[in-house]
């Protein structure tokens, strides 16, 4: 009987290892993701805007070497509870560049600060094309311009509150969320970043998106797979009943002697 109760833990835990993500659904997942920049707003050296002539430019979006917009790519080279990866196709991690406009004003006499609302949406596909869920998030990107180019800075944070995603029954598929802390515009490469843990169709994923502290802002990305609650609690509960069984036979044999 306890040889059996034994076989039965173990098989628990083992199966947890065997099995890292749902038997329904696949490890495949693929991915797609737009931006747009919004809210592009500011002051000048002398004061607010005051005519359509200190009308305020756009930063761009460079895709360059980074995620490319509504072209797939590939979340499946993973391993369970392994360290953070960038997605296949992704080399660099790097998700996009976001430039400053040439000048805050038309006629770029005028210095001051400029703000905008980076957007980013994801949309999660198993490899049979179905979609499993979409994500999105929104960074507020500033920059900063002065005569003196050497002070040139800006920074880009992602923002906890944006955070949002459903599945296709409109289900939330966001199950845990991790921001940091920006540091300080012109402050170097970011150490700050924000963690969203995501379900898709019962794999789990963390998708990290990484702060830029410095001028021509070059935010991060990377994924990581995570186990399922679920597996969790069997694993514990497992490792919990093998640890009685031990236990129990300790004892047992400090009884016998």
């Amino acid at each position: 009987m306890k040889n059996g109760l034994i076989a039965i833990v173990m098989g628990g835990a083992l199966g947890v290892f065997a099995s890292p993500v749902s038997a329904k659904t696949t490890i495949d997942i693929y991915g797609t993701y737009t931006d747009s920049v919004t809210n592009v707003s500011g002051t000048v050296a002398s004061g607010p805007k005051v005519s359509t002539s200190n009308k305020y430019e756009s930063p761009t979006i460079s895709l360059s070497g980074g995620l490319k917009n509504t072209k797939y790519f590939n979340v499946d080279n993973l391993k369970m509870k392994g360290a953070a990866g960038y997605a296949a196709g992704d080399t660099n991690g790097l998700l996009f560049t976001v430039d400053p406009a040439s000048c805050l004003t038309s006629g770029c006499k005028t210095y001051g600060t400029e703000t905008a609302d980076i957007n980013a949406k994801f949309a999660f596909y198993s490899s049979t094309g179905v979609e499993l869920g979409t994500l999105s998030d929104m960074a507020i990107a500033t920059f900063n311009y002065y005569s003196n180019s050497s002070k040139d800075d800006d920074n880009l944070c992602w923002q906890n509150s944006d955070v949002s995603g459903v599945d296709l029954n409109g289900l939330k598929v966001v199950s845990e969320k991790l921001v940091g802390t920006c540091g300080l515009p012109g402050s170097g490469p970011p150490t700050a970043y924000e963690q969203i843990k995501v379900d898709l169709a019962g794999t789990y994923y963390n998708v990290n998106l990484y702060d830029w502290n410095d001028w021509d802002e070059q935010p991060k990305i990377s994924f990581q797979m995570v186990p399922e609650p679920d597996s969790l609690a069997l694993l514990a509960a497992s490792l919990l009943g093998l640890g009685l069984i031990v236990a129990r036979q300790r004892r047992t044999k400090a009884q016998l002697i």
